[in-house]
């Protein structure tokens, strides 16, 4: 099913922030982008509440957490960024 029988695996999002906007960016083609804001500094789990990426957010809290995902594909990283 996969390449030499190895699941592809989703590249990180790139992640900017300017004046509590953040705007990601995916480079892997048709995959989606999750985060999720918090207070807390916490290791999210896929079930933790992530919300769909599609316009730049403005964010009132500590801490987003971003990733990037494709079906058939595994999960990039979560990078976490401290605001």
């Amino acid at each position: 099913m996969w390449p030499k029988g190895v699941q592809p695996k989703t590249l990180k999002p790139e992640v900017f922030v300017s004046n509590n906007v953040v705007t990601v960016k995916s480079s892997t083609l048709g995959s989606s982008i999750g985060y999720i804001l918090s207070d807390e500094d916490f290791d999210p789990s896929l079930d933790d509440g992530w919300k769909l990426y599609h316009e730049p957010v403005i964010v009132n809290k500590r801490y987003i957490y971003v990733l990037s995902t494709r079906l058939g594909f595994e999960d990039s990283d979560i990078i976490k960024i401290k605001l």
